[in-house]
């Protein structure tokens, strides 16, 4: 590299996903995470945002029929929560039945949710500070 680079990134903005179903897609995220739906008139039916703060999940509806890119996959989603509303969501998607796996990743916990696309949702907090890293 020539020269250090002269910006620096904030966070990430938004991930693009494409989904089998819009519509059951939304209605499974939106609810249960608490996001909220942005839809760019300007832009049409795709794609649809929902926000987390100031960062997004892009989905697109994929009129063929084909959820994926190729064999391009994302992994999972994370979004992040305080150790409050980490607690207070594994209490309700236990109280609702609604299937999760908890994980002690030692400087994180993890609840992991699949969505109607089958597409691995991490809600995490961290045990440790920043500088802890």
């Amino acid at each position: 590299m020539k020269s250090t680079r002269p910006f620096l990134l904030k966070h990430r903005d938004h991930l693009g996903n494409k989904v089998g179903d819009l519509t059951i897609t939304l209605k499974w995220r939106e609810p249960l995470l608490g996001l909220k739906k942005v839809q760019l008139s300007a832009w049409g039916d795709r794609p649809t945002f929902l926000l987390s703060g100031d960062q997004a999940i892009a989905f697109f509806e994929d009129k063929d029929g084909k959820p994926y890119a190729g064999d391009i996959r994302i992994d999972h989603f994370a979004y992040r929560f305080d150790a409050n509303s980490f607690r207070k969501a594994r209490e309700f998607f236990f109280e609702n039945d609604i299937p999760f796996t908890f994980v002690d990743h030692d400087h994180f916990r993890a609840l992991y949710l699949r969505d109607p696309d089958q597409h691995l949702v991490n809600l995490t907090t961290p045990n440790v500070t920043i500088d802890e890293y």
